[in-house]
């Protein structure tokens, strides 16, 4: 109904659909990343679905006050959306009143987006699946649960052997809990093997962070540098990436997913650029597109490119092929890890202020 329906707004331009206009706000999105201009959006909610005499009114009016840049569309059913580009809210709030004011008596009720400023700024939590992304594909929750159930079942030896060997290894406790970054920039709770000493440092990796970042070099992990916070066993497990297996719980509880982009932490999200944002559009996963296509070979933009692409490609046949891809890439990466001494900064050596611990 609202996905194929067109309603005229004049002789040559109509309501597009559901589809169709998220294709624009996409687009819409993509000029703004990369021009820094301003967008805003128009949410017009109706009591009844498309074909009312409100509608109607409300089409009419559109067509008399809109500029030609302006597009109309669905957001969903009883949602009638005005993407205004090059605008920003207080522009926005203008065409508001003046559409109110030819409807007459009786307006529907209209709500006002901004693009960057809402959404840089987490405030679209309200509705944040119809703007850009919309829902999560039917197959992939099902996916997930039987994976991390199938995981959990045959794993849980394993997992209670790891929890043994790092209580005895290393004081503190065996599980790891950190917040992440997850869909739509929904914080979360990670959990993970602790493999590094109690009272860590975070301040080293986010200095290494930083200079990733900064230089956009290949994406080295600390370990590689014979980090001083990693206890014996703890390396293997990095190495190995079985300090990841907690995150079956992750998976089961709906924070994420067998496969998406690596969730990463709130103080890495801060760097991002705008357009690194779009990473957040799919769900994060335990294993995914950059996992599989050269990881730590590869740079900080290179990861966040691929991760959008995925993002915006998700498919049940990508993500089994991923899956069919981890294990080997894991092999193939501890074949070719070949250790590298880094210079720590003396301020941020063991035993020297220690802070909350987290972990890389």
């Amino acid at each position: 109904m609202y996905r194929g329906r067109k309603v005229s707004l004049s002789q040559t331009r109509t309501v597009k659909s559901h589809d169709l206009f998220r294709e624009s706000l996409i687009r819409e999105r993509a000029v703004c990343d990369r021009k820094g201009q301003e967008f805003s959006l128009l949410a017009f909610e109706l009591e009844s679905p498309a074909g009312s005499q409100r509608l109607s009114r409300l089409v009419q009016v559109l067509g008399e006050r809109i500029r030609q840049t302006d597009e109309a569309g669905w957001l969903d059913q009883k949602c009638l959306a005005v993407l205004l580009p090059d605008t920003p809210p207080s522009g926005a709030r203008t065409v508001a009143q003046d559409l109110c004011e030819l409807m007459g008596s009786g307006p529907p009720n209209c709500s006002i987006y901004s693009y960057p400023g809402q959404w840089a700024q987490g405030e679209t939590s309200g509705r944040p699946d119809i703007f850009f992304t919309g829902p999560i594909p039917a197959w992939k929750r099902p996916m997930d649960i039987f994976g991390a159930v199938i995981g959990l079942a045959l794993l849980w030896p394993l997992l209670v052997l790891i929890a043994a060997v790092i209580k005895i290894v290393s004081p503190g406790p065996a599980l790891l809990k950190q917040e992440r970054v997850g869909r739509h920039g929904k914080v979360f709770t990670l959990w993970k093997f602790r493999t590094m000493r109690t009272g860590a440092d975070v301040r080293i990796h986010q200095n290494h962070l930083n200079s990733l970042i900064a230089t956009d070099g290949p994406m080295t992990k600390l370990d590689a540098a014979s980090d001083p916070r990693i206890f014996s066993f703890g390396r293997i497990l990095r190495c190995t990436y079985l300090d990841e297996l907690p995150q079956l719980i992750n998976v089961l509880l709906g924070d994420m997913s067998l496969v998406g982009p690596r969730p990463c932490t709130p103080y890495e999200a801060q760097e991002y650029s705008l357009w690194q944002t779009r990473r957040f559009d799919a769900a994060p996963g335990m294993t995914g597109l950059w996992q599989v296509s050269g990881k730590n070979r590869t740079t900080f933009k290179e990861m966040m490119r691929l991760d959008i692409t995925y993002s915006r490609r998700q498919s049940f046949w990508l993500d089994a092929t991923i899956l069919l891809k981890t294990i080997p890439a894991i092999l193939a990466e501890l074949a070719f890890r070949r250790p590298e001494k880094t210079a720590i900064a003396p301020n941020c050596r063991r035993g020297v202020s220690p802070r909350t611990q987290l972990e890389d």
